[in-house]
C-alpha cells in the first residue's frame, strides 16, 4: 500500500513536472502580484478622504483575493494552452499575460480620467465602427500605445524566461491557500458591510475592476438580524450628483406630494374598462395623463431609482456606495417636508432605503403580512393613518409602494371581471399560444382592477379629492411594465428586454397647477423629478444638475431615452431599441420587438458613453 501510493505520488510529480504546473502558476502569480502594485494607482483617484486600519486590511484582502483569482484564471488559461503544444503555448503565454496587464493599464487610465472601469460590453461598443465616427486618435497617441503595449509584451516575454528556471511547488500551493483565504475574507466583510451600510468598506470595493463582492441582506434578516440603526458615514464618494449645489426660489406655499408607484402596472391598464375609477378622477380635477411614458429600467431596482434620481440606473451602486440620496427627496427634507414612505414592498432588497431615502430617518422597510395583498392593505392603512393625524402645518411626501399587481394578486374573494382559467401565472407552465396569453392578460387585468378598487377605497377615505383642490400632487405610476409573450423574443414578465410592453409605464398627475391635458409626445421617468423640482419645489438650477430629463411639459422631442436592467442598457431612440448586453453585443429592435436592421448611429454610441461618466465622481 505504502509502494503504491509512493508511486501515484512521483507520477503525480512528473506529471506536473512534465507539463509545468509549477511554472506556469508561478508566472500567473507573478503576473497577479504586479497586478496589485498597479492597483495602488485606483485608491489614488477614489475619494478616500481617510484610511482606517480595518479599510486598509479590507483593501489589501480585496486586492489579493479579487486580483488573485484573476491569477489563478491565467493558469488555467495558460495550463490549457500548454496541452495544444509547445510553440502555441509559448506564443500564449506572453499574448495573454501581456494583453490582461496591458488592459490594466488601460483601465486605470480610464478610472483616472472618468470614473469607470472598462468592461466587456464598453469595449464591444468601443470597437463598433460607429465609436470610431466620434473618436480621432492622434498620431502621438498612437505611437505611445505601441510603446506601452511593446514595453509589456516584452517584459511579460523575460518574465516567462526567468520563471522556467525555478519550480517552488510548495510556495505555489501556500499562495493558493493566501488567495483563497483572502478572496473568502474580503467576500465575508463586504456582505456583512453591505448590509450595516458601512460606507468606507463599500466605497473601497468601487476600486477594482470587474468586482462582484458578494450581499447577503436577504440572509443576514431572515435569521434575525438587523442592520445598524446609524448608517455608518464615511468621508468619500465615488458618484456626483447633484453636479452643483442645489439653489431654490420661495414657494408661497409648498404642496403635499403622494407617489403612488404601483409595481408592474403597464400603461394599457389605465382604461375606464381595468381601472374605471382612477379615469373617472382624472376626470373630476386637474390632472396631466402621459400615454407615451417610459420608465428607466425593466426591473424595479433601476425603475425606481431612477424615477426618483433622475439619472440613469446604472449609477445605483455608486449612489448605495457613497450613501448618497435622491436629490429630490433631499431637497424636500431641507426645505421642511415630512417624509413618509409606506410600501407593499421590501426596501432592503433593492436598497431603497439606503439610496433614495439615505438621509431620511426611521423608514419601515418590510410591512407585515403573509401575501403580497395583505401587506398592500397595511401599507395603505398606516397611509390613511398618517394622512388623517399628520401635522398640517408643514407639507408632506408620502410614497407609497404596491406590490399586488406585480404578483398579479388580488384579494381572496373578489370578483373576476375578466374571465380567466388561472388564480395565478406558474411560469413553468406558459403556452405561449392565444389562449396562454389571454389568460395570463385577464389575470393582470384582474389585478389592476382590483388595485384600482384598492386604491379607491384608499382616495374615499382620505378624502383626495379635496385634499387635491387645496394643497396636494398625486402622482399614479409604476417601475417597469409587464410582458405577456408579445414581442418578437417571446419574453413575460419583464427584466429580458426593453420594448414598450417592459418598459412603457401610466403616468397620471392630479392637482398640478396647470390645465387637465392628455399628452401623447414620448416622456420619460427621469423627466417626473426633474418637474417636481421645478414646478413644486421651485428649484433654479438647470435640471442638467440634478437630471438628464427635462420638464413633463416641455413638448421638446427626446431624442433618447435611457433604460436599464440588472445588466444591459437601452437607448430608445424614437422608435427604435439599441441594447448593449453584458456580453457586449448590440440588440437592435423596434418598440414592439420586433428585430431591426438600423445600424448603430454614432450619435447613440456618444450617448452610452455621456450617460456612463457624467455623474461619475
Amino acid at each position: 500500500m505504502k509502494d503504491m501510493i509512493c508511486d501515484v505520488i512521483r507520477k503525480t510529480g512528473d506529471f506536473m513536472k512534465k507539463y509545468e504546473f509549477c511554472q506556469i502558476f508561478q508566472f500567473a502569480v507573478l503576473n497577479g502580484f504586479i497586478w496589485m502594485l498597479m492597483s495602488i494607482a485606483y485608491l489614488c483617484y477614489m475619494d478616500l478622504q481617510k484610511h482606517s486600519a480595518y479599510g486598509i486590511t479590507y483593501s489589501v484582502m480585496f486586492t489579493v483575493g479579487h486580483l488573485g483569482v484573476f491569477a489563478c484564471g491565467l493558469w488555467i488559461l495558460l495550463q490549457l494552452c500548454r496541452f495544444c503544444g509547445k510553440r502555441f503555448f509559448r506564443v500564449s503565454t506572453v499574448f495573454w499575460g501581456g494583453l490582461l496587464t496591458f488592459l490594466l493599464f488601460a483601465d486605470i487610465v480610464v478610472f483616472s480620467l472618468y470614473r469607470f472601469h472598462i468592461n466587456i460590453p464598453m469595449l464591444a461598443l468601443f470597437c463598433s465602427p460607429a465609436a470610431f465616427e466620434l473618436v480621432e486618435l492622434p498620431l502621438t497617441m498612437i505611437l505611445m500605445i505601441v510603446l506601452i503595449a511593446g514595453i509589456i509584451f516584452t517584459g511579460e516575454f523575460f518574465l516567462w524566461k526567468l520563471v522556467r528556471k525555478f519550480s517552488f511547488p510548495k510556495s505555489s500551493f501556500a499562495v493558493s491557500g493566501v488567495i483563497i483565504l483572502c478572496f473568502l475574507g474580503f467576500n465575508g466583510i463586504h456582505a456583512w458591510a453591505a448590509f450595516n451600510a458601512d460606507q468606507e468598506i463599500m466605497l473601497r470595493t468601487e476600486a477594482l475592476p470587474l468586482k462582484y463582492a458578494m450581499t447577503a441582506t436577504r440572509f443576514f434578516s431572515r435569521r434575525g438580524f438587523t442592520p445598524a440603526k446609524r448608517i455608518k458615514i464615511y468621508a468619500g464618494s465615488v458618484i456626483n450628483y447633484p453636479l452643483k449645489k442645489l439653489e431654490f426660489k420661495p414657494v408661497e406655499k409648498r404642496k403635499n406630494i403622494i407617489f403612488i408607484l404601483v409595481d408592474s402596472l403597464r400603461a394599457d391598464m389605465l382604461t375606464p374598462e381595468v381601472m374605471p375609477n382612477m379615469c373617472t378622477l382624472a376626470e373630476k380635477v386637474p390632472s396631466a395623463r402621459f400615454t407615451n411614458h417610459f420608465s428607466g429600467g425593466n426591473c424595479t431596482k433601476t425603475g425606481v431609482f431612477s424615477l426618483f434620481y433622475g439619472i440613469p440606473g446604472n449609477y445605483f451602486d455608486q449612489a448605495l456606495r457613497s450613501n448618497v440620496g435622491a436629490a429630490m427627496i433631499d431637497s424636500m427634507k431641507a426645505q421642511g417636508y415630512d417624509i413618509k414612505v409606506f410600501a407593499g414592498a421590501t426596501l432592503l432588497a433593492p436598497p431603497f432605503n439606503r439610496t433614495i431615502f439615505a438621509n431620511v430617518p426611521d423608514i419601515e422597510v418590510t410591512q407585515p403580512g403573509a401575501s403580497k395583498v395583505e401587506r398592500d392593505i397595511t401599507a395603505i392603512n398606516k397611509c390613511v393613518e398618517y394622512l388623517q393625524k399628520r401635522d398640517s402645518s408643514k407639507p408632506c411626501f408620502v410614497f407609497l409602494f404596491l406590490d399586488s399587481v406585480h404578483g398579479s394578486s388580488m384579494a381572496p374573494g373578489f370578483p373576476k371581471r375578466f374571465p380567466t382559467d388561472l388564480d395565478q401565472v406558474n411560469y413553468l407552465n406558459l403556452r405561449n399560444n392565444l389562449k396562454g396569453r389571454n389568460d395570463v392578460m385577464n389575470l393582470i387585468k384582474n389585478s389592476c382592477f382590483y388595485m384600482d378598487d384598492l386604491l379607491h377605497r384608499f382616495f374615499q377615505k382620505v378624502d383626495m379629492p379635496k385634499r387635491i383642490a387645496e394643497d396636494t400632487v398625486v402622482l399614479l405610476t409604476s417601475d417597469h411594465g409587464n410582458e405577456v409573450g408579445e414581442s418578437e423574443m417571446k419574453n413575460w414578465g419583464h427584466n429580458s428586454n426593453f420594448a414598450r410592453y417592459q418598459t412603457q409605464t401610466p403616468l397620471l398627475i392630479l392637482g398640478l397647477d396647470r390645465p387637465s391635458q392628455k399628452i401623447t409626445y414620448q416622456t420619460s421617468a427621469m423627466d417626473v423629478s426633474a418637474t417636481i423640482m421645478q414646478d413644486v419645489l421651485g428649484c433654479k438650477n438647470d435640471i442638467a444638475d440634478y437630471s438628464i430629463g427635462r420638464n413633463l411639459f416641455d413638448p421638446t422631442e427626446r431624442e433618447f431615452i435611457f433604460s436599464s436592467s440588472y445588466l444591459e442598457t437601452a437607448i430608445i431612440n424614437r422608435n427604435r431599441i439599441f441594447v448593449q448586453t453584458v456580453y457586449g453585443i448590440i440588440r437592435k429592435y423596434d418598440l414592439d420587438g420586433k428585430f431591426i436592421e438600423d445600424p448603430l448611429p454614432a450619435p447613440v454610441v456618444k450617448k452610452f458613453f455621456e450617460m456612463t461618466a457624467k455623474y461619475a465622481k
